[in-house]
Order: C-alpha cells, then structure tokens, then sequence
C-alpha cells in the first residue's frame, strides 16, 4: 500500500510467479517505484493544470520560455560540472 494524495489511500496488487524468489521481490520492488512515479506524474500535472488554468501564454510563447528555461538550466549544469572537474569552488 502506498500514499496517493490527501487522505486517500490506494492499493495496486500484481501477482509475479514463475520466478526465483530474488527476482520476484526485485520486480516487485520496480513496480512498486514506476507505480509512485506516475502517481507523482498525474498530481503534479493536475496541480499545474490548476496553476496554470488562467495563463495568458500563448502555447508558442510557452515552448520558447522552456527552451530558454533548458538552456539556462543546461548552461548552469555545465559550469557547475566544469568547475567541480577543475577543483574550483562555484
């Protein structure tokens, strides 16, 4: 059983057999983390679903905005690592 959102609560069950005892705990393992995943995935597009409800964007202007976003985010990393690999301090 795992946590959804508020005080709900959900559980999925998914049977594995045929498997040495390692492998099913493992599988279920992965499938207890892709399940949380897109849990997250759905609420987090729901909230900014509800965020972003009243945008005057246009979708154009939205894609260009991310795209600056990206590079900024992309440059940052850059430096960060180069710095890191160089011993320097950032």
């Amino acid at each position: 059983m795992f946590f959804v959102a508020g005080d709900s609560m959900a559980e999925i069950v998914v049977k594995i057999s045929g498997f040495e005892p390692k492998l099913e705990k493992e599988l279920a393992k992965s499938i207890e983390i892709l399940a949380r995943a897109e849990v997250t995935r759905v609420l987090l597009l729901e909230r900014l679903n509800r965020l972003l409800a009243k945008s005057e964007l246009t979708e154009e202007e939205c894609i260009a905005l991310g795209r600056e976003v990206n590079k900024a985010v992309r440059e940052r990393l850059e430096f960060f690592s180069t710095a890191e690999l160089l011993g320097m301090k950032a």
